[in-house]
């Protein structure tokens, strides 16, 4: 496992592997804990000196005391290998974002974790060579599940699961990350609004933990990244901290086409959102020029995978410089705000269909047409596309002139390929025949409300 980053300066034993006392136990561990308060609470530790133990030693503590349940009360983001030597079994676990790596390399007799599969391939064991029927996957954008990692005879822990590997060399990897399901209901719009700014306000606090240096945002136009940052800039003014917002703005002259709906420089709202906080300095980034093709080296040494999105790396890389050059240690990207605060919400049209709550389905509808660049006809798709029999949806799509882009239309991977993996075939039972994909591919063209900066 690489050596963890510390996040508080008074961690000076956050060291590893570590061990209990009678040396059962032995951790390894690649984390930060976001509820140090509630775990310390459950195992009733004296907080005094419960505040001097590093991250890893609470998970020691907390497994200890749970074993694998502990899984459930971790919040933050983690990957970690724990060693049981009474019941000889290795255990490897993964925050249920993913947000650290963990690979493995199971074979006859050896065994072999390392938290990129970098580590894994120092070992003369195992191979160096990639797995190009999962680089064709990536290329056909099918969904990213499984275990497999870019590289013949490397496996990943998927996020939020947990593996078991015994002395006799099995390996069962399980689901832990099962949230209970449940519908919130609260007296009014104002308690939702303030249920949401509390959740929002422990969220950013815990990401604020750290030793020294500044506090940098991404801020864009969006709802997302201006929620993240302006809370940011709240909570830190009783200490007289400020936050740097980073807006990725256009060229200098840029002149390009804008789409329907769309603005090309979110400079000017991003300026506006940030005016109303005094301790928010506000900079602006301009694309300088510089290919999307220039990094990919190094964003592959770095993470191992290929990158999706090569136009976005330009503006991020240009932010992570200028946060570098400031000496930003802590930033705040709210990469995960598409999913939350701004989150379209579009499958309840359909919901609302199933459960037969027409007059709350039509408020839906001209709410939405009202105030968003959404049209009936989007909203029709959305709400009757997920019943709709394959065959039929594919003929309304054709009579609108919005044809279902084959996989070579958009996709690197040459026809031999294609067909020899049957990609196509898998492409359409993994994710096109999927009632939410079919009913956002609908209305791809009649709106979009995503913060473009995360």
């Amino acid at each position: 496992m690489r050596k963890r980053a510390r996040f508080r300066g008074d961690h000076s034993t956050d060291t590893g592997p570590l061990s209990d006392a009678a040396g059962r136990l032995t951790l390894v561990a690649d984390l930060r804990l976001d509820n140090r308060g509630e775990l310390i609470a459950a195992l009733a530790l004296d907080p005094d000196k419960a505040r001097r133990l590093c991250d890893a030693a609470l998970l020691l503590a907390a497994w200890q005391k749970w074993e694998g349940a502990c899984l459930d009360r971790l919040v933050g983001d983690f990957a970690f290998a724990l060693w049981d030597d009474a019941e000889r079994r290795l255990w490897l676990a993964r925050d249920f974002l993913g947000q650290r790596t963990l690979h493995y390399h199971a074979a006859n007799r050896f065994f072999a974790f390392a938290s990129m599969p970098k580590g894994l391939h120092a070992l003369a064991e195992i191979p160096y060579a990639p797995d190009e029927e999962r680089i064709a996957e990536f290329l056909a954008l099918l969904p990213d599940s499984g275990t497999r990692s870019f590289f013949q005879g490397v496996q990943r822990v998927e996020p939020g699961h947990v593996a078991c590997i015994t002395f006799d060399g099995r390996v069962e990897q399980r689901r832990y990350w099962n949230p209970e399901r449940r519908t919130l209901r609260l007296r009014s719009r104002h308690a939702y609004v303030e249920a949401m700014r509390h959740h929002l306000d422990q969220a950013v606090e815990a990401r604020l933990r750290r030793s020294s240096g500044g506090v940098g945002a991404h801020l864009s136009a969006g709802l997302d990244s201006a929620a993240v940052a302006t809370t940011a800039a709240r909570l830190l003014r009783p200490s007289g901290d400020s936050v740097i917002a980073f807006t990725s703005v256009p060229r200098k002259g840029f002149d390009g086409a804008v789409p329907r709906g769309r603005f090309a420089d979110e400079g000017p709202l991003a300026a506006e959102t940030a005016a109303f906080h005094a301790n928010i300095e506000h900079v602006k980034i301009a694309s300088d020029g510089r290919s999307p093709l220039a990094d990919l080296d190094r964003h592959f040494f770095l993470r191992e995978v290929p990158m999706l999105n090569l136009c976005n790396g330009v503006w991020i890389n240009a932010i992570n410089a200028a946060a570098k050059e400031r000496g930003i240690a802590v930033m705040l990207t709210a990469q995960m705000g598409n999913m939350t605060i701004s989150y379209h919400g579009m499958q309840l049209f359909s919901e609302l269909i199933r459960q037969g709550r027409w007059w709350a389905w039509l408020r839906a509808g001209r709410a939405i047409t009202r105030l968003t660049a959404m049209r009936w006809r989007g909203f029709f798709a959305q709400s009757f596309g997920p019943w709709t029999p394959e065959p039929l949806w594919a003929a309304l799509r054709r009579l609108a002139g919005n044809e279902a882009l084959a996989l070579s239309d958009y996709s690197a991977v040459n026809a031999e390929q294609i067909d020899a993996l049957d990609l196509a075939e898998r492409r359409r039972r993994a994710a096109w025949t999927l009632p939410t994909v079919r009913a956002r591919t609908a209305s791809r063209q009649g709106y979009g409300c995503f913060d473009a900066s995360i």
